[in-house]
């Protein structure tokens, strides 16, 4: 009886531990040797883990029923630790619940790399440098504008006189006065015979005939001498050539630009609608070796010109001189991105060249300094190739005989021919306008300068190369009258740095 009570009381503490272990262990029937080490369950957060009770060894071969236990109790889910960027994530305990996924971080633009062959799809091989921003690459090809003027007003020069074959002056009589005694004498013709001063100066004509053979000869009067009033309308006129190309427009652009420059003009037929009706043909030569630097990023520059210049007319007149030096400076006042701007600057002309003619009228030798602020500007077409350029300026002489004149200049042109990667990279036929006016000294007949309103066109084209020359000619003309010249060609030689 006792036995009996004593193996009931075993069986139910037995009951009572299997419990428990069912509780904390689960475990699934497995043979011998156990094939995975039992999976403990985690406890609740904060909570100490449960005790596990190891199992008792079983015989060999055998096998252990078990009864499936009680389900555990829900495990309410940990703390989400936020993750440091850079640091490992540590590893899920076995049995834990999954994480939850973090969304994917955006991923950073990257920013492509410059195409370095633009224009040339690497079909050559080579590698082509970024195209330039905003108006860079249509300004860069713009030539420069080929000028109209060859000196500025007109002076009182030699005074033509016709002799014919038998030696017999014609016309005019060269009748000159002194400066300081107001005496009035005949000048000696070279290659004429002497003639009676006391008739001429009664105003009896020459007797001689002009015939078939007769020659010009030009008369200048001498020292202290001028030419009397009487011939004022006999006279030649002649440019003021000593100034040479002294206008901004002379093969210049409104964008500061570091090249060196060579021009040549030509101008035929000099003065012959202002002088007498005698003056023949005057020709006139003048070359311009000139530099630019621009400063500043291209925001400016400064210059230097310098002239020199042949008259030529066969048996009347000859010379050659070099001409005044022309400093010049140029600003940027303001521009835009697509290449159109305005800008401004001063020319200061200064009187170093030799001066051969002063006035045979007066005795006048005008000599001044000449100020020149002017403004220019450049406006592009849509793609480029069109364009529009000029100047507007004043030239204020520090000398009151010269005369002070406004000038215009438009200069208008097309690429028709574009190609940056050419040999020749543009070809630019142009066309120009350019007006004169004066505000003092107007006219063919003012002493001791006289200057006429003229309006000159031009038409010509430009080559300009892909190593930095380029190469200009033109031709033009005045339409208004009195011309101070029939013909002007022009040949501009640049190369920018």
């Amino acid at each position: 009886m006792h036995y009996g009570r004593r193996l009931l009381l075993s069986a139910i503490v037995l009951g009572a531990g299997s419990a428990s272990l069912k509780a904390q262990v689960d475990i699934q029937p497995v043979t011998w040797p156990p094939r995975a080490a039992p999976r403990v369950v985690p406890a609740a957060p904060n909570c100490p883990p449960l005790p596990v009770t190891p199992l008792l060894p079983c015989p060999p071969g055998s096998t252990i029923p078990l009864t499936p236990g009680m389900p555990g109790a829900p495990v309410a889910p940990g703390p989400i630790v936020p993750t440091i960027p850079g640091a490992p994530t540590p590893a899920t305990p076995p049995g834990s619940p999954a994480a939850p996924a973090r969304p994917p971080e955006p991923e950073t633009p990257v920013t492509p790399a410059p195409n370095l062959n633009l224009n040339n799809n690497n079909n050559d091989g080579t590698l082509a440098t970024a195209a330039p921003r905003g108006g860079e690459a249509q300004r860069s090809a713009l030539p420069q504008v080929f000028g109209d003027l060859f000196g500025g007003g007109f002076v009182a020069g030699p005074l033509p006189v016709v002799v014919n074959s038998a030696g017999q002056i014609v016309s005019p009589l060269p009748i000159v006065v002194n400066t300081a005694t107001g005496q009035k004498s005949v000048l000696s013709v070279p290659g004429a015979r002497p003639a009676p001063t006391d008739e001429l100066l009664l105003g009896r004509p020459a007797t001689g005939a002009r015939g078939s053979n007769a020659t010009t000869i030009a008369v200048s009067p001498g020292p202290g001498q001028v030419f009397d009033q009487s011939l004022a309308a006999f006279v030649s006129r002649v440019p003021q050539v000593s100034r040479g190309a002294f206008k901004i427009t002379e093969n210049d652009t409104p964008r500061p630009t570091t090249r060196a420059y060579f021009t040549y003009n030509f101008y035929d037929y000099i003065g012959k609608g202002i002088g007498g009706p005698d003056v023949p043909r005057i020709m006139l030569h003048q070359e311009t070796f000139g530099y630019e630097q621009a400063l500043g990023g291209g925001q400016y520059s400064l210059g230097l010109r310098l002239p020199y210049n042949q008259i030529v007319s066969t048996g009347f007149l000859n010379s050659s001189m070099l001409g005044d030096i022309t400093l010049t400076s140029k600003f940027i006042l303001r521009e835009n991105e697509h290449g159109d701007l305005l800008s401004g600057g001063m020319l200061l002309t200064v009187p170093t060249g030799s001066n051969p003619f002063p006035s045979s009228l007066t005795g006048t030798n005008v000599r001044g300094v000449l100020f020149q602020p002017y403004l220019g500007g450049i406006l592009l077409g849509e793609d480029g190739r069109a364009f529009v350029q000029g100047f507007s300026s004043i030239i204020i002489p520090s000398d009151s005989d010269d005369t002070t004149f406004l000038s215009n200049s438009v200069n208008i042109g097309y690429k028709v021919i574009d190609n940056a990667q050419g040999r020749i990279s543009s070809v630019v036929p142009i066309f120009e306008m350019h007006l004169n006016t004066p505000l003092n000294h107007r006219g063919t007949r003012s002493d001791p300068v006289g200057f006429v309103d003229t309006f000159t066109v031009l038409a010509g084209n430009h080559i300009l190369f892909r190593n930095g020359l380029s190469v200009g000619a033109a031709c033009g003309t005045p339409i208004t009258g009195p011309r101070p010249f029939s013909l002007q060609a022009t040949l501009q030689v640049n190369y920018r740095f």
